[in-house]
């Protein structure tokens, strides 16, 4: 096949010993706030009064947010604390000395290639690959596939051509573990995946035209994937994703572990990556930020 083809828990401990699961405020009176009991030195939730309908503090600003130091992290999922946020997000908003920063701070910053021009995007600047540029994010446990992920970005193409989005090889050869790529012969993006004996399988969506921002989500659970286009589900899919502990590629793939394939002649904004699979309504909520 070608390149085509646990929740941590943060806790706020006052001065009288009650834990507020989920709140980062360091101004939090004890006992409980309101609608919440103590049991066991732990506060349980009731029922909620403060800005939130599903929210663990008052004046937090995100409905269903669990904390609001995450939003500008992951504010868009409903019912997300910080702590269980996306493991990476690159925002595109800047390139400092070669990389494109993790903007969660846990250091897995994107190294280029050759880099990306940084221009207006879909949420203020992006990533813009003109067929060169590409993105190399080095491998680390916590973005190891095998267990479940969700990978979710928007992107525009500027040509009609074939292009890999994001990219985790597997193997000497070919092969990804998983990729998003678009195949224009059809015309489609594709979710590609290989198992343990290396067939490789896919997930097929439509594609827009070029010069249209498209948000793009893919997530595997397991032992099931499923991609979204624009919020729209399509799958899901039986899976099983091999992978060996190979860097992730962004704007491009790469073969044979030497030879970088399907760079992409567009642009890319607002890549997060989750250890955990996303279920739709988060999904749908990525898609409909403003």
């Amino acid at each position: 096949m070608s390149w085509k083809h646990h929740v941590l828990l943060l806790a706020w401990v006052g001065t009288a010993g009650c834990v507020v699961p989920g709140d980062f405020r360091d101004d939090r009176p004890c006992p409980c706030p309101e609608g919440w009991t103590c049991e066991d030195d732990v506060c349980v939730r009731g029922n909620t009064t403060d800005a939130g309908p599903s929210d663990g503090g008052p004046s937090d600003g995100g409905p269903a947010d669990l904390g609001s130091p995450d939003e500008g992290v992951d504010a868009f999922i409903p019912g997300d604390m910080g702590p269980s946020g996306p493991v990476a997000r690159y925002t595109c908003e800047e390139v400092t000395f070669g990389v494109v920063p993790d903007e969660t701070g846990n250091g897995h910053d994107a190294r280029c290639g050759s880099c990306p021009a940084i221009v207006p995007g879909r949420l203020g600047m992006a990533c813009e690959f003109d067929a060169a540029p590409f993105l190399r994010v080095s491998y680390d446990a916590a973005l190891d596939p095998s267990a479940g992920f969700t990978a979710a970005f928007w992107f525009r193409v500027d040509a009609a051509d074939d292009f890999s989005l994001v990219a985790m090889p597997v193997g000497t050869e070919s092969l990804n573990a998983w990729q998003v790529y678009i195949d224009r012969g059809e015309p489609r993006i594709a979710f590609g995946s290989t198992n343990a004996e290396g067939s490789f399988h896919e997930l097929h969506g439509p594609l827009s035209p070029e010069g249209v921002w498209t948000h793009v989500a893919v997530t595997y659970d397991g032992s099931q994937k499923r991609l979204y286009v624009d919020g729209v589900e399509y799958g899901p899919e039986d899976a099983e994703i091999f992978a060996d502990g190979r860097d992730i590629f962004i704007g491009a793939d790469q073969n044979d572990g030497v030879t970088i394939r399907g760079q992409l002649d567009g642009s890319m904004d607002e890549l997060v990556y989750y250890d955990r699979p996303l279920d739709a309504e988060a999904v749908q909520a990525l898609a409909s930020a403003p």
